[in-house]
């Protein structure tokens, strides 16, 4: 008892400080919107135990596989087997009611026979209206304590009748069974269960019962015989000390196999049991108080869960006591087995075979190396004056640079890529300083590189002596060596510029070919362009006839002449308009990336085509989305790509009754964050046998196409980061539809 109080006063007292710390930042805000739960499990047993062990583990890992938010576990071990009695019981309480009047648990969980009778008998004392759950719980025949409607858990009933069986199937020439039990009140309680259970086995044979103190026990069961079967109850009595340890005791010195189903006694001597599995039962609380925390009523959840047992048995007490394995039943479960000399000392067999392998391997590679040495030498040389004119083949040149003094080596071919004479000493300065100063920064990477593979770097430029500029990529590696404070850089240069100025001349290619669509696509809309310039150019002049007629005239109405003039700008301005959407068209340019709005893009591209559309007697529907944020691209290519669209899906059109006829732009906000425009027609649709090659360069279904129109708008949807896919619409035509990515605003530093 006096080692409890002198554990019990100092963790009191520092919890006590932990309040006193807790009032005094009570008024900080949490640093975290969510509140962790708090589950607190109270195990009656001592922390060595393997059960209490097992249980505590199950418990957890099972809350940290399933909870979805955090949850804090505390553990108490409340060792209720040494401390027993109404006075440490009352201390017990005092203490955990102290312990949880500020950090109030969420749930508490009790872990043993004893723990649950404890929280059963004081839960209101020491966490009032905080829900309670148990696990691992035995009932004895003789318990008082009633464990209430809404603490819900898993209880214990032993299988005697499992556990006798086992050890009739080991000893089948037993003729003894000899219950051990204690000569307290609760002890005979379980002994007189396990009798009930083995009734209708106890007339075969002969049946002791050891229920004296612990020195008689003692000295009976050392006096019993091979033919004896023991079956040990968890002993409970004045000076037995914990039940566990005196069961342990017991199966330790008895001179015959001892069985029990209580886990507890499992793994101290006993040989096995029909026993409950604590992984499992702490699993199930766990899953219990997880309910509980999610708002589950306890009354409402299971109470008195009863999980399956299994057998299991002691490999290190069927080795002492000369037990066949073999007899097992089916299905049981051997643990505790002793490693064999090959699973003890695998690891030093595997050293010491490995390092025989390793120093035979060694020497026979030093005979090999010894041989090839010779071939070596002499093949270095052809092999150096390969390299070297295959380098200078390849316009390739080779360099090494030490970074720690400076010096520098590098082919004859690689000083005349830059313009340095063979006599000159080499420096890295001579080779930056022929760089454009724009490109210097490119090589000063290769200081602050950590790689240790080839890398490529990007292109640099620099002019030859001669005035001729050259395209040049680097590639390098760092070589840290042991002991150096700075690394060598080894690489090459390789002569880039004709690969560059194909790639220059082929973008060139590509956006003068972009500009001949955008010339052909408005050519075939001359007509629909011209009428729409035809309409306010004649209003301009039926208005301006008018100001003169009435000019003309002596009286003058000077607010009809201001209305006449008013209709003269605006047509003016929807003639202009027109000129503006050609002109930026038809205008040449390298590409830009701004901030572009969709549904003003599509305005002025259906405004484009207003003519045709009517001429073609196609009607339009449109549904673009309010408040559209805008993306980042060139809003001319992006045009060209609605224009393409738009007049692909008209032609389409073109054998469709006038009636059916109807092109559908719908703009809308994806959930991936991507804007879509959906361009829709009611026309024949697309072939099953075309849809793979829409996008290939020179295939088109028109007689009049030339095949480019798809695959230029792929490619510019593509370089604006977006997607083009064209389908078969659900009612019938095709369905164009284009995603691009929302343009990224960057937040302005405060």
């Amino acid at each position: 008892m006096r080692g409890f109080l002198s554990t019990l006063i100092p963790r009191t007292v520092r919890y006590l400080c932990l309040l006193a710390l807790g009032a005094v930042f009570q008024s900080v805000p949490a640093l975290s919107a969510e509140t962790p739960k708090r589950i607190i499990l109270l195990e009656g047993l001592r922390p060595d135990l393997p059960s209490a062990v097992e249980t505590v583990k199950a418990v957890k890992n099972r809350l940290k596989e399933r909870a979805s938010g955090k949850v804090e576990v505390f553990t108490d071990f409340l060792d209720l087997g040494r401390f027993r009695g109404p006075e440490a019981e009352a201390r017990l309480v005092q203490y955990l009611t102290a312990k949880f009047a500020e950090a109030r648990p969420d749930v508490i969980v009790s872990i043993s026979r004893g723990a649950t009778y404890f929280l059963a008998q004081h839960r209101n004392e020491i966490a009032p209206n905080v829900p309670t759950a148990y696990c691992c719980t035995p009932m004895a025949p003789i318990d008082d304590v009633v464990i209430p409607r809404d603490m819900p858990g898993i209880r214990i009933d032993y299988d005697w009748v499992a556990t006798f069986k086992l050890a009739a199937s080991l000893q089948p020439d037993a003729t003894k069974l000899v219950f051990v039990s204690g000569n307290s009140v609760l002890g005979r309680a379980w002994q007189n269960d396990a009798a009930l259970q083995l009734k209708l086995f106890l007339q075969d044979y002969d049946v002791q019962y050891l229920t004296g103190g612990r020195d008689e026990i003692l000295k009976q069961v050392t006096r019993l015989t091979r033919d004896s079967i023991v079956l040990l109850m968890p002993i409970f009595g004045g000076n037995f000390g914990a039940p566990s340890e005196a069961a342990d005791d017991f199966a330790q010195i008895s001179a015959a196999p001892a069985y029990s189903p209580v886990s507890t006694l499992y793994g101290g001597g006993i040989v096995g049991g029909n026993i409950a599995s604590y992984a499992e039962q702490g699993a199930t609380v766990a899953d219990l108080a997880l309910d509980i925390l999610s708002g589950k009523n306890p009354a409402d959840l299971p109470r008195g869960i009863k999980l399956p047992a299994g057998l299991r048995v002691d490999a290190r007490q069927l080795e002492r006591w000369r037990l066949n394995e073999r007899s097992l039943p089916p299905g049981t479960k051997v643990e505790f087995r002793r490693p064999t000399l090959w699973q003890a000392y695998r690891g030093i067999v595997i050293l010491v075979l490995a390092a025989i392998f390793v120093q035979a391997s060694i020497i026979a590679l030093l005979l090999v190396q010894r041989r090839k040495r010779r071939v070596v030498e002499r093949l270095l040389k052809e092999s150096e004056d390969r390299m070297a004119f295959g380098a200078a083949a390849g316009n390739i040149g080779f360099w090494r640079l030490d970074t720690s003094s400076g010096s520098m080596w590098a082919t004859d071919h690689c000083r005349s890529m830059f313009g340095i004479a063979p006599d000159v000493a080499l420096s890295w300065d001579l080779f930056r300083n022929a760089v454009q100063a724009d490109d210097r920064a490119i090589l000063d990477e290769i200081f602050r590189s950590p790689e240790t593979e080839f890398k490529r770097s990007k292109e640099f430029r620099i002019v030859t002596p001669d005035g001729e500029l050259r395209w040049y990529m680097c590639r390098y590696r760092v070589e840290q060596r042991g002991g150096q404070a700075r690394p060598h850089i080894a690489g090459i240069f390789v002569d880039a510029t004709k690969r560059k100025n194909a790639e220059l001349e082929a973008d060139a290619q590509r956006k003068e070919l972009t500009h001949m669509m955008r010339v052909a696509a408005l050519g075939e809309l001359s007509g629909g362009i011209a009428h729409e310039l035809s309409q306010p150019l004649a209003a301009i002049l039926a208005n301006a006839q008018a100001a003169q007629a009435l000019l003309a005239k002596k009286t003058r109405d000077e607010g009809l002449i201001s209305e006449i003039l008013a209709d003269i700008v605006q047509e003016d301005f929807r003639a202009g308009q027109v000129v503006h959407r050609l002109r930026r068209l038809l205008k040449r340019g390298e590409q830009q990336s701004v901030p572009t709005n969709l549904n003003d893009l599509i305005t002025s591209t259906l405004a484009l085509l207003h003519s045709e559309l009517v001429d073609r007697k196609i009607k339009v529907e449109i549904a673009l989305e309010e408040a559209l944020p805008s993306v980042s691209g060139d809003p001319i290519q992006l045009q060209q790509v609605l224009l393409n669209l738009m007049m692909n899906s008209m032609e389409a059109m073109a054998n469709t009754p006038a009636q059916k006829c109807l092109l559908s732009v719908v703009t809308r906000m994806a959930k991936d964050g991507c804007i879509e425009v959906r361009i829709t027609d009611r026309g024949p649709g697309i072939a099953s046998n075309e849809v793979a090659r829409l996008f290939q360069p020179f295939f088109t279904t028109k007689g009049h196409g030339l095949g480019l129109g798809l695959s230029i708008c792929s490619t510019i949807i593509q370089s604006h980061s977006g997607l083009l896919n064209l389908s078969n619409a659900p009612g019938g035509g095709a369905i164009a539809v284009v995603r691009l990515p929302v343009r990224v605003e960057l937040a302005q530093a405060s």
